[in-house]
């Protein structure tokens, strides 16, 4: 299951202390790569990804990963186009469709879903997903799991 505009993600505890964080740091609601990488969002970096989106491919590559999410599904997924991940046809349209509609609608989309890894002790995730600034430049999605 993929639930794009998921109220059970908006209500998730650490997208909202997350998203709490994002608009006290910035005026228009997207985050700039140079204030991720402060102080305040060291906390959440084991939690995110960072996909960068590749128009000749109509695809988007995991730029970064973040520890717990690599240990929890038990791959790295650093490097990797999400056509390559072994998430399903229907779950890898979904990502790239709701991706790509967050940088061109400049939103933030809350997802929800099942985990799809074998041999897990987690079962439902929630994500928040929103463009990042990096060099004036919007061509990234920040992505914040929160896994129960």
């Amino acid at each position: 299951m993929y639930e794009r505009h998921s109220e059970k993600a908006e209500n998730d505890h650490l997208i909202n202390e997350f998203i709490s964080l994002v608009d006290g740091t910035t005026t228009d609601g997207i985050i700039s790569f140079a204030n991720l990488t402060t102080q305040p969002f060291m906390k959440f970096w084991s939690n995110l990804i960072i996909y960068d989106h590749e128009a000749d491919k109509n695809d988007l590559r995991v730029i970064y990963c973040g520890t717990r999410l690599a240990d929890i599904s038990g791959f790295e997924w650093t490097g990797k186009l999400i056509s390559e991940l072994d998430i399903g046809d229907h779950n890898t349209e979904n990502i790239i469709k709701t991706n790509l509609e967050v940088l061109s609608k400049k939103m933030r989309n809350f997802v929800s879903g099942n985990v799809f890894w074998e041999k897990s002790d987690y079962t439902n995730w929630h994500q928040v997903k929103m463009p990042l600034r990096r060099k004036d430049q919007l061509n990234e999605v920040l992505c914040l799991w929160s896994i129960e």
